[in-house]
């Protein structure tokens, strides 16, 4: 992955939390019965379409595992299948 890439992801993380969309969203939200959290959901599908916009195969096939926004975000998103 390009270092460009990684700091998009970063930039991304860094802007919504400033904003704090992460607390925004979270009261909102809420967590699944499975442990999913659906802001840091949120924030994948945002930076995706900020970053590098495509199909939401694209997003789950490939684009994830190759961004850093899954070592950014810690374990909550450790299994894209929750994508």
């Amino acid at each position: 992955m390009a270092a460009t890439a990684v700091g998009a992801c970063w930039l991304v993380v860094k802007l919504w939390r400033e904003l704090e969309l992460d607390r925004f969203w979270a009261e909102r939200l809420g967590i699944s019965r499975k442990g999913t959290r659906w802001e840091d959901v949120l924030l994948v599908l945002v930076a995706y379409r900020l970053i590098a916009p495509g199909s939401e195969r694209r997003l789950h096939r490939q684009w994830f595992g190759q961004s850093a926004l899954g070592d950014l975000l810690g374990s909550s998103l450790a299994d894209p299948h929750k994508l």
